[in-house]
C-alpha cells in the first residue's frame, strides 16, 4: 500500500485486517505511530510488527512534529509533482485482499480536488487496480474511496461531510 500526501498533518496510520469472516476477528496487521526516534531517515517504523514502510521523497516530510492535541505527528509537504508519502512495501499484511479497516488522523492545510491520502493503485487509468482514498472531484472538499479491479470497472464511494482546513479528522 502506498501512502501519498499532500501537504496533510498525519497523527498515526493503523490498519487492520479481518482474518476470520465467519467469526468477526480481527487484527491488528500494522500501526504507524509516526512517533518513532529516526534510526534511518528513510524508515517508518511499525509499532505493532515488522512492517516498516519507507518515505517517499523525504526531504517532503517533516518528522517529529508536536502539533496539539498530539504527542507526534509527521507533515507531508507538497510538491509540483509528487508530495511526501509513505510506502509500506510488498508484504501481504499491508495488502488487503478482502476485509479491513484503515485509520488515521488528518488536518488538511488544502482541499484540492483528487488530492490523495492513501492509494495503492499501480496507475492512474480506468483499468488500473487497486485502492485511493482522495479528495474527490472538484471542489475537493469531501473524502472519496475509489476500487478499481483493472477490466475498467470502478466503485466510489464519496462521504457527505465537507472538509475544512485546519481541522483534525479521524
Amino acid at each position: 500500500m502506498l501512502c501519498v500526501m499532500r501537504r496533510k498533518t498525519v497523527v498515526h496510520i493503523s490498519l487492520v485486517l479481518t482474518v476470520a469472516c465467519a467469526t468477526g476477528r480481527s487484527e491488528l496487521a500494522s500501526h504507524y505511530r509516526l512517533d518513532e526516534a529516526v534510526r534511518d531517515p528513510g524508515t517508518v517504523v511499525d509499532s505493532a510488527g515488522d512492517n516498516d514502510g519507507t518515505l517517499i521523497n523525504p526531504d517532503r516530510v517533516a518528522r517529529g512534529i508536536t502539533p496539539a492535541p498530539f504527542l507526534a505527528a509527521y507533515d507531508f509537504q507538497p510538491d509540483v509533482a509528487l508530495g511526501g508519502g509513505v510506502n509500506l512495501g510488498p508484504n501481504a499484511a499491508v495488502r488487503p485482499q478482502s476485509n479491513w479497516t484503515v485509520t488515521w488522523w488528518v488536518q488538511l492545510d488544502k482541499l484540492n480536488a483528487f488530492d490523495r491520502m492513501i492509494e495503492s493503485m499501480n496507475g492512474t487509468a480506468a483499468t488500473s487496480r487497486g485502492i485511493r482514498f482522495d479528495l474527490g472531484s472538484s471542489p475537493g472538499k469531501r473524502v472519496r474511496i475509489l476500487l478499481r479491479d483493472g477490466s475498467g470497472a470502478q466503485i466510489a464511494l464519496q462521504h457527505t461531510r465537507v472538509l475544512s482546513t485546519g481541522t483534525w479528522y479521524f
